[in-house]
């Protein structure tokens, strides 16, 4: 791997893991703050999301409007920078009588400036590659996200046992700020060069897909956005669930980075599948994969149970729609195709989250399986989605 692109491996994975390192154990702080509760820390998952639904497109539009790596440069660097300021301010706002309403309207004005990096990373991935190897190059992506989360996740989980969240902040802020100083220093984008020449070896762009799929983007967004609404509705509330079932707290960093250690393997499994065979497995895969998560969760209120479940890789899935991205749009759109998926994905994710939000608010156990019967219905809905457009064609 040439080193330039190792920098860039290592800043993406320093950024995603300070949000990592937080993502569990927010929300259990979060409701020992002022003006807490579980609607508010439903929307504090889901306002991210919100806030990029403003800005994702218009980010990817920008990206596609070019071909110089400055374009991609001064996007990552956005993105990072947004995300370091707002760990900087978790940290200062955590001093003193903590506001949990604040924490939502820093995320918000961060949010929008972090939705930058996000088609400029897939799309410089996607461009040094050739079309016929989509799927392993964008597995990469996937692998670098999910190590951060299980590093993240387990460092986070045990810090936050012995010395409590401020130092998460302090782990986020640095981590994301080395990050930001690495993209400045090594220049990793400079190699996106290559796009502008008309040949290139074994990193030549085939701009043209060379196989069609009897699956069209409108399908694959209306399976996303319903996978989503479901992980978005639970997810958020994972670590109280665990608790109200007896789990130990130390638990959840622990189990987080088994999903995601495992989750990177699947990746480079599903990379390598989807260069070789059809999408629609990885597709199908998250369907019934959180259906059968959601129902352990559901029948068998333990927390063994529960480990063992939250361990199972499934979110992999979404390698599947990125893949189609890459092999149906040429490369001079897809900064916009990347961030129309994620788009969708996020519109998913905020909507499920205030949906859970909403109904966790009105107690405790019962509302946990309010939440879980509702994720199951969006899954269904997913997979008739998908049924749909096999048999349609």
């Amino acid at each position: 791997m040439q080193p330039r692109l190792l920098s860039f491996y290592c800043g993406y994975f320093l950024v995603l893991f300070a949000r990592s390192s937080l993502l569990a154990y927010l929300p259990l702080k979060l409701l020992e703050y002022v003006h807490a509760s579980f609607f508010v820390v439903g929307l504090n998952y889901a306002i991210p999301y919100i806030a990029q639904l403003t800005t994702m497109v218009y980010f990817g539009r920008l990206l596609d409007k070019g071909t110089s790596w400055r374009r991609y440069h001064a996007l990552a660097l956005i993105g990072y920078l947004a995300l370091t300021v707002q760990y900087i301010l978790y940290y200062i706002m955590a001093q003193g009588t903590p506001d949990a309403l604040m924490f939502l309207l820093v995320s918000i004005a961060c949010n929008l400036f972090a939705a930058a990096y996000i088609p400029s990373v897939r799309k410089f991935v996607s461009a040094l590659n050739a079309v016929e190897q989509q799927g392993a190059a964008l597995s990469w992506i996937g692998v670098v996200e999910s190590l951060s989360a299980s590093g993240g996740g387990l460092i986070g989980g045990f810090l936050f046992a012995l010395l409590g969240i401020d130092i998460l902040f302090v782990i986020a802020a640095l981590t994301s700020s080395i990050s930001v100083i690495l993209l400045v220093v090594t220049r990793p984008f400079t190699l996106v060069k290559i796009v502008n020449q008309p040949t290139g070896g074994t990193m030549a762009i085939i701009a043209s897909p060379t196989r069609q799929f009897d699956i069209s983007f409108k399908e694959v967004a209306a399976f996303l956005f319903a996978v989503s609404i479901a992980t978005g509705s639970f997810f958020p509330f994972f670590s109280p669930y665990m608790v109200s079932i007896g789990g130990n707290p130390a638990l959840i960093g622990v189990t987080n980075a088994l999903a995601c250690g495992l989750g990177a393997i699947m990746y480079k499994i599903m990379g390598h599948f989807l260069d070789n065979n059809h999408p629609y497995f990885v597709l199908s895969y998250g369907s019934i994969g959180y259906i059968s998560v959601f129902m352990l969760f559901l029948l068998f209120p333990d927390p063994i149970i529960a480990f063992i479940a939250w361990a199972v890789p499934v979110y992999p899935y979404f390698l599947g729609a990125n893949y189609l991205v890459a092999r149906i749009m040429p490369i001079e759109q897809r900064g916009r195709g990347f961030s129309l998926a994620a788009l969708v994905q996020t519109a998913g994710v905020a909507t499920g989250a205030v949906i859970g939000g909403s109904i966790m608010s009105i107690g405790m156990q019962t509302t946990f399986n309010s939440v879980l019967i509702l994720g199951i219905a969006s899954l269904l809905v997913s997979a008739a989605v998908f049924m749909r457009a096999r048999l349609k064609h």
